[in-house]
């Protein structure tokens, strides 16, 4: 190649670069993704049959018949296809699909359940606690301990639930041994909820320590010492965490029975610090009616997968719930359900983050 020849390739290549910032796209500035249109799935106090899908990105609302009794909890399978409803006999499997249920898986005494992250596995907590394959429904695990509310380790091989008759984390293992991993180190109380967060050592756990009180634990499982302990009055509600780990939102809603006021108000607990952070006022609030809520008392909580939506419902008073955003801890909108055959609602789901990529195996079991 000549040296006019050369110098014409080098002006076109020169060119060529100075265009590509105009040609090409620029990855870097491209528009986030839109936002996934979960749906959180909401049941009524008094009317536990039926279940309000409420799309979180579009507002849309879903009025579904399960014939099911829901009363303690509701459950979304990761990939949104069914749910679980957990009454006192058991866990009725929903299809959404086929609009029915498909299967009861019974129990004693049932408390709760709980999902592992690829929903091959469902734990249902209750006197005669087991695990089953949710493929087949076939128990892959049963024990006559009693274990309340708690979660699945990332890989599905384990579970940790609050058991109220030992004061403590208990741990259920696949490989067949189980042990108290953890003792809450507080005087009397009873152990409602237990949650983990994202590369973190720690429990949180949801004490009932009263009629009107509860206690918010930061528990260090290999000293059994509490890290931070936060009186909540007057108590009795619930933990969501976020996909992430940073935050912990919870409640204090109270019980039906009469007794300290309440907070009207969530709160937000900065989980690497150990701090509260955000206190979330629900006084004031105007629903998507225009119309003044009179009483909002945050109660249950969910969390969209993807860590961007919780959702608040207001228990024990009103067909009301909220979507607060994350990022910007606002208040995004007041929804009033107004079609609900009693004005009080019970609980709220969402189906649950994948923590694989977030969070470390942090579960200490007897292998």
């Amino acid at each position: 190649m000549n040296v006019s020849t050369r110098a014409v390739a080098v002006f076109w290549l020169l060119l060529a670069l100075c265009l590509l910032p105009l040609t090409c796209s620029d990855h870097g500035t491209d528009p986030p993704p839109e936002p996934v249109d979960y749906v959180a799935y909401i049941t009524d106090e008094f009317d536990t049959r039926h279940v309000y899908g409420y799309h979180v990105e579009s507002g849309l609302i879903d009025t579904i018949w399960t014939g099911a009794d829901a009363r303690w909890g509701i459950y979304v399978s990761p990939d949104g296809k069914r749910l679980y409803l957990a009454s006192d006999a058991g866990v009725s499997v929903f299809d959404l699909g086929l609009d029915m249920v498909v299967h009861t898986i019974e129990s004693h005494g049932t408390r709760g359940a709980a999902l592992s992250p690829d929903g091959q596995f469902l734990a249902v907590c209750a006197s005669d606690f087991q695990i089953v394959r949710t493929v087949d429904f076939s128990v892959a695990y049963s024990d006559t301990f009693e274990l309340s509310a708690g979660s699945f380790t990332d890989d599905g091989r384990a579970f940790f639930g609050a058991s109220g008759s030992v004061s403590g984390v208990y741990c259920v293992s696949f490989d067949g041994e189980d042990t108290v991993i953890a003792a809450v180190p507080t005087a009397a109380g009873l152990l409602k909820e237990v949650t983990r967060s994202c590369g973190d050592s720690l429990f949180y756990l949801n004490l009932t320590t009263g009629s009107f009180s509860s206690q918010l634990i930061a528990l260090d499982p290999d000293t059994d010492s509490a890290l931070y302990v936060e009186d909540v009055v007057p108590g009795h509600g619930d933990l969501q965490m976020t996909p992430t780990g940073d935050m912990l939102f919870y409640t204090s809603p109270g019980t039906a029975l009469f007794g300290p006021p309440t907070p009207r108000a969530f709160f937000v607990l900065d989980v690497p610090n150990l701090t509260r952070v955000a206190t979330v006022s629900t006084t004031g609030l105007i629903n998507q009616n225009g119309d003044t809520v009179r009483y909002f008392n945050p109660s249950s909580l969910a969390i969209t997968p993807d860590g961007r939506r919780l959702v608040v419902i207001s228990g024990l008073t009103n067909a009301h719930f909220l979507v607060f955003d994350v990022a910007t801890m606002k208040i995004e909108r007041v929804i009033s359900i107004l079609d609900i055959p009693t004005p009080m609602l019970r609980d709220v789901a969402l189906p649950r983050h994948s923590q694989s990529s977030w969070r470390k195996q942090c579960v200490r079991c007897v292998n």
